[in-house]
């Protein structure tokens, strides 16, 4: 199996790249983004610790999901904020992206893409 991750700045086509490897049979897909947003529901490995990191900053509704809007608005006003929120996500998108390329593998799966 081949991973091939694919890489570029906002807006340089990443997303309509993997659209379209998608498609193609036996192909495994992984966008980053997505699996962050994933990875900061309730249930996701990072939320623990982006609680602990911004439980006064009211990004946190009712039901526990984090109003992005809000946090958008902080972290994007605040260096050390954006950066203790890049210290809890990325590397829990690493570690995710690693497990699923471990269980394609075993797996048998055909290309992926990241």
């Amino acid at each position: 199996m081949k991973v091939i991750g694919i890489t570029g700045g906002a807006g340089a086509g990443k997303s309509t790249i993997l659209k379209a490897v998608s498609k193609v049979n036996g192909s495994i897909v992984i966008e980053a983004d997505v699996l962050a947003k994933e990875l900061m529901k309730p249930d996701g490995r990072a939320y623990g610790k982006l609680y602990e990191c911004f439980k006064f900053d009211g990004i946190f509704s009712d039901d526990g999901a984090i109003d992005n809007q809000k946090l958008a608005g902080i972290v994007f006003s605040d260096k050390e904020k954006l950066a203790a929120l890049n210290d809890i996500v990325h590397p829990a998108v690493r570690s995710e992206i690693v497990e699923r390329i471990a269980q394609a593998r075993s797996d048998g799966g055909g290309h992926l893409f990241f």
